[in-house]
């Protein structure tokens, strides 16, 4: 699982989109303040840190690797933030204790259920966990998004990748593994915004990712640049494209028993 995310890190921190603004009133909705202390899991190059770092007490990232780990404390900086090359399974109390236990576009590559007995053993009284994560590209239906993704397929099979395995789906919704776990869905919704997707933009987040990336490309990545090239100019031949993202969190308590 380590090596899902192998020489993405730079693409990861330069091209990811930040979460929506919007995103910390709902936070501060569940009680997120400045004597919060907030884990989050999966941080990658540590996007919710940094998005977090100016409302809060303190943050812990956690993250199975260590090139987004060296990657994330190079480009975020808070005395505030600490990071952590850890396995989710691996969450203990040494970490501490907290309000908030945050996955963003993470829950999906874990054990979850081990995950979520250890986030109880951490989590204070009435602490919350949020999932969330914008929708995926691969399953979208714009035309120049189906490009891309038939590009990818054509280079690297059918089958979307996870580096050099395939991406092995839950048919379990979130909602329903974290009911199994005893946590009650407190709050679901969904926050759009409009971006512009520049053909630099595309490769690097196609980069950042664990299906599309320079690993498993390989010595086909020029080749591969350049017919994705020509199929988005086909589209739109200025080369940029608007998109509306989806955000989607869901926020979580432990049941009263």
């Amino acid at each position: 699982m380590s090596d899902l995310f192998d020489y993405t890190s730079k693409y990861y921190s330069k091209y990811r989109d930040k979460p929506p603004i919007e995103l910390l009133a709902r936070f501060k909705n569940h009680g997120l303040s400045s004597e919060s202390c907030v884990l989050d899991v999966g941080t990658g190059t540590g996007q919710i840190p940094d998005f977090l770092k100016g409302s809060v007490k303190n943050i812990v990232g956690i993250d199975i690797s260590t090139e987004m780990i060296e990657e994330a404390k190079r480009v975020v900086k808070a005395d505030n933030i600490e990071f952590w090359i850890l396995p989710a399974e691996d969450i203990n109390e040494d970490l501490g204790k907290f309000d908030f236990i945050t996955f963003s576009a993470s829950f999906h590559w874990m054990d979850k259920d081990r995950v979520l007995t250890k986030c109880k053993k951490v989590l204070n009284d009435n602490g919350k966990i949020v999932i969330m994560a914008s929708a995926s590209s691969w399953n979208s239906d714009e035309k120049w998004e189906r490009a891309i993704v038939e590009t990818v397929q054509k280079y690297l099979g059918k089958e979307r990748r996870a580096g050099k395995g395939t991406f092995a789906k839950d048919d379990r919704k979130f909602e329903d593994i974290l009911e199994d776990n005893e946590f009650t869905l407190i709050e679901r919704d969904e926050i759009y915004t409009e971006k512009s997707r520049t053909f630099d933009k595309i490769v690097g987040l196609l980069y950042s990712t664990s299906y599309g990336n320079k690993s498993i490309l390989g010595d086909k990545v020029d080749r591969f640049e350049t017919e994705l090239r020509e199929k988005l100019s086909d589209i739109n031949q200025e080369l940029v494209f608007r998109k509306t993202i989806k955000f989607e969190y869901m926020v979580f308590q432990l049941s009263e028993i």
